[in-house]
């Protein structure tokens, strides 16, 4: 299987290590994973805005991916930029890392909890639970107000403040299920996880990433892709 994973973004740095680390940390056995960034486009994803500015350039890769032999795409964001226009030109999966994580979240639990990296993105996650349609499950949405660079620069300084939120979350709304609301919290569940353990919460952690990766997987070996009856095949003059 070979797995692509799109960063919306331009950022130089960002992308030498992702491209260094992402392969490396999400090794499944039988599953090659590459990363590309956009040839331009916002350094983050913090806004409506920089989401829109993303997608054509989203669009270019997801088309040049299919072209190139990859099996599955997965959008490195968590407000799924593009994933709707993208299945209307390729075949192959393309996977939205918190459609997916919200939909595994409401098979595991009644109520889940959003940690967002910033409490700007609120409204984002509540208008995708609706376009999900689970936003009846959607408890809470709380900020660990932690930029996205200095998230992904030290991430067992992240991983503390994403537990104390997630603590309170856990304490205050009674969640069953906690998704990290960004994909630059890769890395950080394990941590969260058992130190919610160790205080007496058997909550379940959702690190988007990784899942959207053995969902794509498991799309795959089930021979499965999104319908084209849902999502008609868009052919660019």
């Amino acid at each position: 299987m070979h797995i692509r994973i799109i960063l919306p973004i331009h950022n130089p740095a960002f992308f030498k290590d992702a491209e260094l680390s992402l392969p490396a940390n999400l090794a499944r056995e039988g599953v090659k994973i590459d990363v590309v960034q956009l040839d331009s486009g916002p350094e983050f994803i913090m806004s409506r805005y920089e989401e829109a500015i993303s997608v054509p350039g989203i669009l270019q890769r997801i088309i040049e991916a299919e072209k190139e032999g990859a099996d599955a795409v997965i959008v490195n964001c968590m407000g799924d930029p593009g994933v709707a226009a993208a299945r209307e030109l390729v075949r192959i999966p393309v996977i939205g890392p918190a459609q997916t994580a919200m939909h595994v979240a409401s098979t595991l639990g009644f109520k889940f909890a959003i940690l967002s990296v910033d409490k700007a993105l609120g409204s984002l996650f509540e208008e995708l639970a609706k376009v999900y349609s689970l936003e009846h499950r959607l408890k809470s949405i709380v900020s660990v107000e932690l930029p996205v660079g200095e998230l992904v620069c030290n991430l067992d300084m992240a991983a503390d403040e994403i537990y104390e939120h997630a603590l309170q979350i856990v304490q205050n709304h009674q969640v069953d299920t906690i998704i990290m609301g960004c994909t630059g919290m890769f890395g950080c569940r394990e941590k969260v996880r058992q130190k919610l353990l160790k205080a007496g919460y058997d909550v379940q952690v959702i690190d988007p990433l990784p899942l959207a990766v053995d969902y794509a997987c498991m799309l795959l070996k089930a021979d499965l892709t999104h319908s084209s009856l849902a999502y008609h095949l868009y052919k660019i003059k």
